[in-house]
């Protein structure tokens, strides 16, 4: 098993192997991106109106907040795959085993207090009258979903280091049908209201985790369910899952929190309607932002392979490989966004859809593209330090992100020159960002043993 497993995450590939095998990511988490998007923000758009899409947006910090923590456990992948990398397969499977375990229990507990204090939140947030029902209705729902949300994303992140990255690609587009199947057949067809999009969700969330449950309850793959890791020695794991999973949960906070103070904004700017332009652009740019996180989800687990072995020089090449994917995926997609952009806006729009609300749209699209560029130094600079268990460092570049930079950028932007400022910001806070990002990676270039001198003092004797 150990052998079969030095043929997947810890082979040596060409840049050509590992772009050929990153294709059909990027492909599906583009395609599930797409299908996601439209499915709430399409449906609810064209078929329940603006006031509905408002309620939507303005609730959306919520589902950040529970992907955040839904993303923290999702670290224990990373400390599982280093294990595989040191050959200590079997305590991997353990770990697996216990956090799993863990993460169901919080999840549980963690719903039934959203429940309970939905409409504070979402007053909080900016949510009343109508909105505030709208919002009522959908999220006193959706967050009943918890922890088949957690398990969902918790499986999905195990699939590439149990030597099974097809299934996330699978799983994945499986749920995005299922969405919008049932969106489509609830709200088209059934005349449901605003409720039935969170059952579709609840519906994708727990495909997803029964196929998990039965797949690694089987003994094909690398690492699956086993004995749990004695009691003893569960709060050391659970400790190094959070440490190795908070940069990707800071970062959801953190945009939950940015989502919000622009919300707050855009409503003192242009009212409803802001809400409903940036809810439709943000939809759109997201579809994009998706195809870096399958280069992402395909090639950190052999970076995380690599510095379990302690070996700086495929860590060298890996990485090197890695960025200059994520790259060369940018120009790609800023060539497809200009090509299909203002069809995917047109989706959004239906019968009652005002000129305004168009107007502001078509422009909002027009800013995106540089953004990609930067967005793409980021995001490989944040995982590649999560891939080498550097943490801390990802937290720093994920809050100097999402929590200085996109801030300042979009609220300020906002109440300096409106609507117009808010869609620049996102091109101005991820080159803001960027700076940094380069930063840090020629800082532990010498660390790691990625850069020109070959030098890894992480490894030194």
């Amino acid at each position: 098993m150990e052998e079969e497993n030095k043929k997947l995450i810890g082979k040596d590939y060409t840049f050509r192997e590992l772009a050929l095998m990153s294709a059909s990511p990027v492909i599906t988490q583009m395609m599930m991106s797409l299908l996601s998007s439209l499915d709430d923000s399409l449906f609810i758009s064209r078929y329940l109106g603006q006031e509905a899409l408002s309620a939507f947006s303005l609730g959306s910090p919520v589902f950040m907040i529970m992907n955040a923590f839904a993303g923290i456990f999702s670290g224990c992948s990373t400390l599982c795959a280093a294990k595989m990398g040191e050959k200590r397969n079997k305590e991997a499977s353990a770990n697996m085993t216990s956090v799993a375990i863990i993460a169901a229990l919080a999840a549980t507990v963690a719903a039934v207090i959203l429940r309970l204090s939905i409409k504070p939140i979402l007053v909080f947030l900016g949510c009343e009258g109508k909105i505030l029902e709208y919002g009522l209705t959908y999220y006193s729902n959706f967050v009943m979903s918890y922890p088949l949300m957690i398990m969902s994303n918790y499986f999905a992140a195990f699939y590439v280091t149990a030597g099974k990255p097809k299934l996330n690609l699978v799983t994945t587009a499986v749920q995005a049908f299922c969405n919008f199947f049932f969106d489509w057949l609830f709200i088209v067809v059934l005349k449901m209201g605003l409720e039935s999009t969170a059952y579709a969700n609840i519906l994708g969330f727990a495909f997803c985790t029964v196929f998990g449950l039965i797949f690694y309850s089987g003994k094909k793959c690398e690492i699956g369910f086993g004995t749990p890791t004695p009691y003893a020695e569960v709060t050391p794991v659970l400790t190094q899952t959070i440490r190795l999973g908070y940069t990707q949960c800071l970062t959801s906070i953190s945009v939950a929190i940015s989502a919000a103070l622009a919300h707050f904004a855009i409503l003192h700017a242009a009212g409803e309607i802001g809400v409903s332009a940036s809810s439709i652009c943000d939809s759109v740019q997201f579809i994009f932002m998706s195809g870096f996180w399958g280069v992402s989800k395909t090639v950190c687990p052999m970076i995380s392979y690599a510095y379990g072995e302690k070996n700086p020089v495929r860590i060298k090449k890996i990485v090197k490989q890695f960025i200059s994917l994520e790259l060369s995926l940018s120009v790609i997609v800023i060539a497809v966004y200009y090509l299909s952009h203002n069809l995917l806006a047109s989706l959004y729009f239906g019968e009652n859809t005002t000129e305004e609300l168009i107007s502001l749209v078509t422009y909002g699209l027009l800013t995106s593209p540089p953004a990609y560029i930067f967005f793409c130094i980021n995001i490989s600079a944040q995982d590649t330090f999560t891939s080498l268990e550097n943490s801390r460092t990802s937290a720093v570049l994920a809050f100097i992100e999402n929590i200085i930079w996109t801030n300042i950028c979009s609220v300020g932007m906002v109440l300096l020159w409106g609507m117009h400022g808010y869609f620049w910001a996102f091109a101005a806070a991820e080159g803001l960002a960027s700076v940094s990002s380069i930063a840090f990676l020629f800082k532990y270039a010498d660390v790691y043993g990625y850069g020109k001198s070959g030098k890894a003092t992480k490894f030194a004797v």
